[in-house]
């Protein structure tokens, strides 16, 4: 059941229903298929799948970047090669935390520790935010340090540190729609609905009644649930019983964030036409655009433009559009390998799904797929009656829960030698 009038979710791409910004369909959801390049044996699924859709793509070279300020062109490149040192340095030190078992801290003490300190400093926060904030759109504040860096280092190990930017016409999710139709007897297959808003979910060990906002219902032994963080935090949907405490605790504690993607069309080049990126740095606060009207966020973009490059005459655009939703994931400070695996379990016979919920590789599409594919499988055996049972489930199939996480220290150790004097 799908909300929309295409199948999509995160891949969302309006260009699909014949929406365009000027003279080209644009893609509003995922925009890159991330992990590619390694020749092992082991391929990115996603690049496997977008390649037999003949998904159209160019390969990201993140070398061919200009840097500016508020006074034009202003070459500091240099900096993101002193973070990239101190970022190896994190690195290692996220793998020590991992392997021996450490307690955990921020992306930013990590990247401190390291050795990158960008303070005040216009020039050193657009470098980080260049190498951190905008491939996760979360500064490292926001981090965890542990996992923070195991995601990327999971992908890109794996499966080659190169990005390839889709620019498929069809939409990027063109893929998704060719594997639907593979079991699917075209689009208007009884079994896919689209343009149906489910608005409440009764669950059970007996089964799942789908309700949706037309009044019609859907009833099932098993169903999956992929609706996002972010729709989960806002109880958009009803579950009856309530979703227990437990579950409820993961779902409040994971983070969702807002990439913004600004299209603006021109009749005429003003920009470097070799540079793939433009990097500007302000020491004005960056405003922020889903709160404000598309003529305000417009006119802000223009005066950067006319700040970078002021020897060129900027003109108005001839096109422009940003779609306001939540799509980055994040794995905030403080949350464990354990109490994420609570976001990943099951409700009785409700199952969850989606990238948020693959601990190595959140914020990927890859991490949807596999999150996807072991939900599918784990509730094919158990209608076969034959549940998966392994030591990542309890003895009846059912994904590991806890419902009780507890910290690393005893109350023994609230005393006076750890600061926590007895004041009586």
């Amino acid at each position: 059941m799908r909300a929309y009038q295409v199948v999509r979710g995160t891949l969302g791409c309006l260009g699909n229903l014949g929406i365009s910004v000027g003279s080209k369909l644009v893609s509003l959801g995922a925009n890159w298929i991330e992990g590619v390049g390694a020749t092992g044996p082991v391929k990115n699924p996603i690049l496997e799948a977008t390649d037999k859709a003949k998904i159209k793509s160019v390969f990201s070279n993140y070398s061919a970047l200009v840097s500016y300020d508020h006074q034009g062109a202003n070459d500091y490149l240099h900096l993101l090669d002193e973070y990239d040192g101190n970022f190896t340095i994190a690195t290692q030190d996220a793998a020590s935390i991992l392997e021996n078992d450490l307690q955990d801290s921020s992306m930013r003490a990590g990247l401190s520790v390291a050795g990158w300190k960008p303070g005040r400093d216009m020039l050193a926060q657009a470098s980080e935010w260049w190498s951190w904030d905008f491939g996760v759109s979360w500064s490292p504040d926001e981090c965890g340090f542990q996992f923070g860096i195991t995601g990327d280092n999971e992908t890109f190990n794996r499966f080659g540190d190169e990005r390839y930017l889709a620019i498929e016409e069809r939409g990027l999710n063109a893929f998704v729609r060719e594997e639907a139709l593979t079991f699917l007897d075209g689009i208007e297959d009884p079994r896919l609905l689209l343009n149906t808003t489910v608005d409440a979910i009764e669950h059970s060990t007996k089964g799942v009644v789908v309700h949706d906002r037309n009044g019609g219902c859907v009833e099932a032994e098993y169903a999956i649930c992929t609706f996002s963080v972010g729709v989960l935090q806002n109880d958009v949907v009803e579950f009856k019983p309530r979703l227990p405490v437990w579950k409820r605790e993961a779902i409040e504690q994971f983070q969702m964030g807002t990439y913004t993607k600004i299209f603006m069309q021109f009749n005429e080049s003003f920009w470097p036409e070799d540079a793939q990126f433009l990097l500007y740095a302000d020491e004005d606060e960056p405003f922020r655009a889903e709160q404000q009207t598309d003529e305000e966020t417009k006119a802000q973009i223009l005066a950067v433009l006319r700040k970078m490059f002021p020897d060129a005459n900027v003109p108005e655009p001839t096109a422009f559009m940003y779609p306001r939703w939540g799509q980055e994931d994040n794995w905030p400070v403080g949350m464990t390998l354990t109490k994420h695996q609570n976001l990943r379990a099951n409700v009785g016979r409700l199952w969850f799904s989606g990238e948020a919920n693959s601990a190595k590789y959140y914020g990927f599409m890859h991490g949807a797929y596999y999150e996807g594919k072991d939900a599918g499988e784990r509730i094919a055996a158990m209608v076969k009656g034959e549940p998966i049972i392994n030591q990542d489930t309890a003895p009846d199939g059912q994904l590991k829960r806890y419902e009780k996480l507890y910290g690393s220290v005893n109350m023994n150790e609230y005393n006076e030698g750890n600061g926590w004097p007895d004041d009586e």
